[in-house]
């Protein structure tokens, strides 16, 4: 009998894909159920937090996957392990001890997209490209997960949805997690640490994932925006998502190529050039279907592919999951700054003024952290 091997393009391509399905919900609707459990600072704690958190957890294993060369695997275990705490949290009752599951969970789940990367750019020399890739099929996944989970949440409840992602995630690990994988290196150090992986962060991911602060301060609150200030049902708010993710299915492998044709710097800049005019555009014209197309250009395909790319590039095999992961982290810290400001500028000021000033910080950060960092691109 043949054996089963991960390194085969269909077997990545699936889990990449079930992966975006199953992360679908964690990063889209399990904001508006924290809303209805206990309200907008709920909602937007579990956005913070839940970043942070998945800065965090890569951490862990990032030096692990690096000593052993091991990628794919650990991805695989952390879907399981997060389906777990998921599934926890349908268990209790205890609001406040809910959302501490869900956030376990929801971190732990994100373990896998620093590890997709590593896998995939240290196996091909193109590295913007096949970012691009790994993002064609974790959108794919996004694509079907928004639609699905849309559509339970409304026939069913967001509980029971819990439940069926949490059993999704154990079959998924289940099946894949007897796959060979085919290790590119294994240096054997017992040496690397969580501090090994912090300190492989430079200045130029720290500055560059800056950008990361602009998008969060508005995300942070965009589907209680949608659900409650435009009246959007959750299914609504799934269908948005989807047609979103449909574009960003054509546009990953491009963005991808843009990268390794003009460079990191100008891809950021496209992306980050987006943000002020987005925000400054859903509260001049509120609409639902305005706010459905306006939402679904993939500019921010724009920013997060060229910062995933960018450690990729300048490293080495043997350190690539410390850097892709040293970047994830940076890029959490800001998301989750920028999801407690957004959250406390919306809970204190107008929607008016709480966008234009969102706009104004995400017209000056960027212009900050492309002129700061340094790169041959």
């Amino acid at each position: 009998m043949q054996e089963l091997r991960l390194e085969n393009k269909i077997f990545t391509s699936t889990l990449y894909t079930l992966y975006g399905i199953l992360i679908t919900y964690p990063l889209i609707f399990l904001e508006i159920y924290a809303y209805q459990l206990s309200g907008i600072i709920a909602a937007v704690m579990i956005y913070s937090i839940s970043s942070l958190a998945m800065g965090i957890a890569p951490l862990l294993v990032a030096p692990l996957s690096d000593r052993t060369g091991y990628r794919l695997r650990y991805a695989i275990l952390a879907i399981l392990v997060g389906s777990i705490f998921l599934l926890a949290s349908t268990l209790v009752e205890q609001v406040s001890l809910v959302i501490v599951l869900m956030i376990i969970g929801s971190a732990i789940l994100q373990i896998g997209q620093p590890l997709f990367i590593a896998f995939e750019t240290e196996r091909r020399e193109k590295v913007g490209r096949s970012v691009g890739d790994v993002y064609l099929f974790i959108n794919l996944g996004y694509f079907i997960g928004s639609v699905v989970y849309g559509y339970f949440i409304e026939i069913l409840s967001f509980k029971v949805t819990s439940i069926s992602t949490s059993l999704i995630g154990v079959v998924i690990s289940t099946l894949f997690l007897p796959m060979k994988e085919n290790r590119i290196h294994s240096d054997g150090s017992k040496h690397l640490k969580i501090w090994d992986t912090l300190k492989s962060m430079d200045k130029v991911i720290v500055f560059s994932s800056i950008l990361a602060f602009g998008p969060a301060l508005v995300y942070s609150i965009i589907p209680i925006y949608y659900t409650n200030l435009l009246r959007g049902g959750v299914l609504d708010w799934g269908v948005v998502n989807a047609f979103a993710t449909l574009i960003g299915i054509f546009v990953s492998p491009y963005v991808g190529k843009l990268i390794d044709s003009i460079g990191i710097r100008m891809t950021l800049a496209i992306g980050a050039a987006y943000y002020p005019i987005y925000y400054l555009s859903i509260i001049l014209y509120p609409n639902t279907i305005f706010f459905a197309i306006i939402y679904a250009l993939p500019f921010w395909l724009f920013v997060w592919i060229p910062l995933f790319t960018l450690p990729a590039l300048y490293s080495t095999n043997e350190e690539r999951a410390r850097k892709v992961s040293s970047m994830n982290f940076s890029i959490d810290v800001f998301r989750a700054l920028g999801g407690v400001a957004g959250g406390s500028l919306y809970y204190l000021l107008d929607p008016y003024t709480f966008i234009i000033i969102s706009a104004l910080i995400s017209t000056i950060l960027p212009i900050f952290s492309l002129q700061t960092i340094k790169l041959k691109k």
